[in-house]
Order: structure tokens, then C-alpha cells, then sequence
């Protein structure tokens, strides 16, 4: 599983099946990466990152859409951050 795949499951999970997307914090979310080894990619942000969480949620009702499509929407805005793992 890709990196960008464990994060999207992590904000489905806690975000969509517990119920506390709205309320998923920027300090969550970069925990969230930092335990996936994730960073922004140059010119992203935690907005983009929002952004991209919200219009794949909108959009999708199959779970296996919702990580695949929310995995793809990561990737365009982080990167690994240490590729030694």
C-alpha cells in the first residue's frame, strides 16, 4: 500500500466513518502525514489538501471509489518524504 493510500484510508476512516471530518484539524491531518511519511509538494498547502478532501467526499458514495479517487487527489499534493523507507 502507497503512502498516499494509508492517508486516504486514515481521512476516510476518522473523517467519514466516525463521523469527524468537519472537525479533523490541520494538526491531525499533518500527524496523519507524518505517520505515512508524507509532505506538501512544492506551492501545496494544507488548504489544497482540504480542498482536494472535500471534492473527492462530495462526489463519491462507494467506499473503494472514495480511497482510490482520494489517494489519486493526495498524490497531486504530497510527496514522500523520505524515499530511504
Amino acid at each position: 500500500m502507497l503512502s498516499q493510500d494509508k492517508l486516504a484510508f486514515k481521512i476516510f476512516y476518522e473523517g467519514i466513518f466516525l463521523g469527524k471530518l468537519p472537525l479533523i484539524t490541520q494538526r491531525e491531518i499533518e500527524k496523519y502525514m507524518e505517520e505515512c511519511n508524507l509532505k506538501y509538494r512544492k506551492e501545496k498547502n494544507y488548504n489544497d489538501l482540504l480542498i482536494a478532501i472535500g471534492n473527492v467526499c462530495k462526489n463519491r458514495k462507494n467506499i473503494n471509489d472514495w480511497l482510490e479517487k482520494g489517494a489519486e487527489e493526495i498524490d497531486k499534493i504530497l510527496i514522500r518524504k523520505n524515499w530511504n523507507l
